[in-house]
C-alpha cells in the first residue's frame, strides 16, 4: 500500500488540523482512492512513500506533492487530494513524452487528460453525488481553465467515450 507522509511546509503556520484531516483520508480512503486511480487508467502508482507537503496557501501540485491546508471542508480536501494524485500517477507514463515534446507543459492540457479519468475515480471512490460536487467546485473556485478542461472532459458523454479519448491523448 502506498504510504503517504502528510508533513507541515514549515513551522511558520499552524497546519496541524488540515495534517490530522488529510491523514484520516488517506487512513481511511486511501487503499480506495490508489485501486480507483490504477483501475481506471490502467497506470501503476511507482513510489511506495510520497511525503506531501502541507502549507497555508490556495494552490497544490502533484510533484512535489503539495496540498493547501485553506481548502476547509473534509470533501473539499478529499478532492484535492483524489486530484493531485492523478496528475501523479499519470505523470509517470507520460515523463519521456513530456521531456522530448513539451506537448503536456500548459495546465489545460495535463486538467484536459487528467479529467476524462477523474471524474470515473471520483464516482468509484465517492459516488455521484461527490463527484458532481468536486466538478462544481473546481469549476467556479478556480481558475477558469478547470471549467474549460471539465467542458472538456464531459462533452464525452459515456465513460467509454472518456476512456477512449483519455487513450488517444496518453498515446500522443
Amino acid at each position: 500500500m502506498l504510504k503517504i507522509n502528510f508533513l507541515p511546509d514549515s513551522d511558520l503556520e499552524d497546519v496541524s488540523e488540515a495534517i490530522s484531516q488529510y491523514q484520516a483520508i488517506w487512513d481511511s480512503d486511501g487503499e480506495k482512492i490508489v485501486k480507483a486511480w490504477e483501475d481506471v487508467t490502467g497506470y501503476k502508482f511507482k513510489e511506495t512513500f510520497i511525503n506531501a507537503t502541507i502549507w497555508g496557501g490556495r494552490g497544490g501540485h502533484s510533484s512535489p506533492l503539495a496540498l493547501t491546508a485553506w481548502r476547509k471542508s473534509i470533501d473539499d480536501k478529499k478532492l484535492h487530494l483524489v486530484h493531485e494524485l492523478g496528475h501523479r500517477v499519470l505523470l509517470l507514463p507520460r515523463r519521456e513524452i513530456y521531456k522530448k515534446t513539451r506537448i503536456f507543459d500548459d495546465s489545460l492540457s495535463n486538467h484536459k487528460v487528467l479529467d476524462l479519468v477523474l471524474y470515473d475515480v471520483y464516482e468509484m471512490v465517492y459516488g455521484k453525488e461527490f463527484r458532481d460536487y468536486a466538478v462544481k467546485q473546481d469549476s467556479e473556485m478556480l481558475p477558469p481553465l478547470y471549467k474549460e478542461a471539465w467542458d472538456f472532459a464531459l462533452s464525452f458523454k459515456t465513460k467509454e467515450e472518456r476512456q477512449q479519448k483519455f487513450k488517444e491523448m496518453m498515446a500522443a
